[in-house]
C-alpha cells in the first residue's frame, strides 16, 4: 500500500485486539491504521473460519457459456454471473457481471482452470476524485482502500488432467506461493577522514529526519528481477503531460518526491498495477519552476499519463549494496528464497538515539525497534510484505509476521469443444464450493 504513512505497525502474530487511546497522548496516523487493520483481519480471519478457503454466496461468479442474441453459444468465451465469492475471507463483488474480453486467448478442444485473483488496493485523492473537500483546496487528507479482483485462467496439461481437484490446486498455489525472498540490514562507515588527526568516520545512520524506506522488487524484463526503492514509500503519484521524453505536471508542483537522476514509474491509469506497476525510466533534468521532467528515454503511452517518483534502482547481485545515508542492504537467499516482482520491505528508521530502524528481533516473530550501529548486521534477515504470504490458521500454516496482500479462488474446468463452444453441462466443472444461506 503506497499511502503517506509513517509506518505500518499491524502484525498478525502479536494477537492485538483493540487499539486504546489514552488521554493527553499524541495519536499517530499509525494507531488509527493499526486499528483498522486488527478489526479486518479478525474479519476475514472469521470469514475464512467459516466459508472455508474460498465460497461463493449462492450463484456469484458461477461460469456460464456466452449466448448471442440469438441464443447461439459463443466460440471460445465465458462468463460469470453476478454475485459474491469469498477468497480467504476477503469479499469479491460481481456487480455488473463479466464476459470474457478475448476468444484469441483460447484454443479450440482444449482445457482451462478459471480462477479468481483478488487484492486490496490503495487509492489517493487522485484517484477518487469524490474524495477531496473543495473547501480545503486540493489538500489531500485521508486516502482509501478497495477490493480489486479480475479473472485469469491457464492452460491444463493432459497430465494435469489426470489429477483430482484438490491436487490440482494445491499444486497451482505452491507456484504462487514459493519461499519468499529475505533482507538484511546493515550501517557502513562514513568515509575516512584525510587529516591525521582526525578519526574516520563510524557506522552510523547519517540522515537527518525521520524516513519510511520502501524496497520493492520488480521485473523489467522477463525472468529479471530487480529492486527498485523510495524514501517516502513511494506514495507519491501524480498527472503529466508527455511532450517527447519531457513530462510536464498537470496543475502540482514537483515537490521534494522528484529527485534529480532520480527515476520515474510511469503508468497509463492511475492504478497501480497488482505486479509490475509501470515502467521506469531515468531523470535526466528537472525543472521545479517550469514543472517539467526530462528523461533519458521517452515513455510509451498517450499525452496524458500518471508519474510515480523513486529514488534509485539496484541490481542485488551478491554481497551489501548502498541504499541511502550510510544504510546497507542484501538479500539472504540461506533458506532459498526467491525474489519475485510484487514482494516489498518497509524500513521506518529514527533519527533519535543515533538512529533506530524498526526491524524484527531473535526473540520471536514480532519487530521491534532495533539501534542503528554494528551489530544489526547479525539482526536477522526480515521477510517481505509481499502477495505470496498468509496468517490464516485456517491454512494450517505457521504464522508469519506480515499480512497476505493477493489471494486466489478456483472458479473452474472449462473444456471448448472441437469447434470452441462450451457446453454448460459437460464443459464447465464448477470449483467454487457454494455457500447456501
Amino acid at each position: 500500500m503506497k499511502a503517506d504513512i509513517s509506518r505500518d505497525t499491524f502484525q498478525a502474530a502479536r494477537d492485538i485486539r483493540r487499539v486504546v487511546m489514552q488521554q493527553g497522548r499524541p495519536w499517530l496516523d499509525a494507531d488509527f491504521n493499526e486499528q483498522v487493520a486488527v478489526l479486518l483481519h479478525r474479519l476475514d480471519t472469521l470469514a475464512a473460519d467459516l466459508f472455508g478457503e474460498y465460497a461463493a454466496v449462492d450463484s456469484g461468479f458461477q461460469i456460464e457459456p456466452v449466448k448471442d442474441k440469438d441464443k447461439n453459444v459463443k466460440p471460445r468465451t465465458f462468463s460469470a454471473l453476478r454475485g459474491r465469492y469469498y477468497v480467504r475471507g476477503l469479499m469479491c463483488e460481481n456487480d455488473d457481471g463479466y464476459v470474457s474480453p478475448r476468444p484469441e486467448d483460447f484454443e479450440n478442444g482444449q482445457t482451462y482452470l478459471v480462477y479468481l485473483h483478488a487484492w486490496e488496493e490503495y487509492r489517493n485523492s487522485l484517484q477518487e476524485m469524490g474524495v477531496p473537500e473543495p473547501a480545503l483546496r486540493g489538500v489531500e487528507t485521508c486516502g482509501r482502500t478497495r477490493v480489486r479482483w479480475q479473472i485469469a485462467w491457464e492452460k491444463v496439461g493432459e497430465a494435469e488432467k489426470a489429477k483430482d481437484v484438490d491436487k490440482f490446486w494445491v499444486e497451482f498455489k505452491q507456484r504462487w506461493e514459493a519461499p519468499p525472498a529475505r533482507l538484511k540490514i546493515r550501517v557502513a562507515a562514513g568515509p575516512a577522514a584525510q587529516e591525521p588527526c582526525r578519526v574516520s568516520g563510524r557506522a552510523m545512520y547519517r540522515g537527518l529526519e525521520n524516513t519510511l524506506y520502501r524496497v520493492e522488487a520488480f521485473e523489467p524484463k522477463p525472468g529479471i528481477v530487480q529492486l527498485k526503492w523510495s524514501r517516502n514509500n513511494a506514495s507519491s503519484l501524480l498527472p503529466v503531460k508527455k511532450e517527447g521524453k519531457r513530462l510536464r505536471l498537470a496543475g502540482a508542483d514537483l515537490g521534494g518526491s522528484f529527485e534529480p537522476h532520480g527515476w520515474i514509474e510511469v503508468h497509463r491509469g492511475p492504478d497501480d498495477e497488482p505486479y509490475a506497476g509501470g515502467t521506469l525510466h531515468k531523470v535526466e533534468s528537472l525543472d521545479r519552476e517550469a514543472g517539467s521532467i526530462d528523461l533519458e528515454t521517452e515513455p510509451d503511452g498517450s499525452e496524458t499519463m500518471f508519474a510515480r517518483p523513486w529514488s534509485g534502482v539496484l541490481d542485488l547481485k551478491g554481497g551489501w549494496v548502498p541504499l541511502d545515508q550510510g544504510l546497507e542492504i542484501s538479500l539472504d537467499t540461506s533458506k532459498k528464497g526467491e525474489l519475485r516482482a510484487g514482494q516489498y520491505w518497509l524500513i521506518p528508521v529514527r533519527t533519535e538515539g543515533g538512529g533506530q530502524v524498526y526491524w524484527l528481533k531473535e526473540r520471536g516473530l514480532a519487530a521491534d525497534w532495533m539501534p542503528l550501529d554494528d551489530e544489526l548486521s547479525n539482526a536477522p534477515a526480515a521477510l517481505p510484505q509481499e502477495p505470496d504470504l498468509s496468517t490464516h490458521d485456517t491454512l494450517e500454516k505457521p504464522r508469519m509476521v506480515y499480512r497476505r496482500d493477493h489471494y486466489y479462488g478456483p472458479l473452474a474446468f472449462i473444456t471448448f469443444d472441437g469447434t470452441g463452444k462450451l457446453d454448460k453441462d459437460t464443459g464447465i466443472k464448477d470449483l467454487r464450493k457454494p455457500y447456501a444461506r
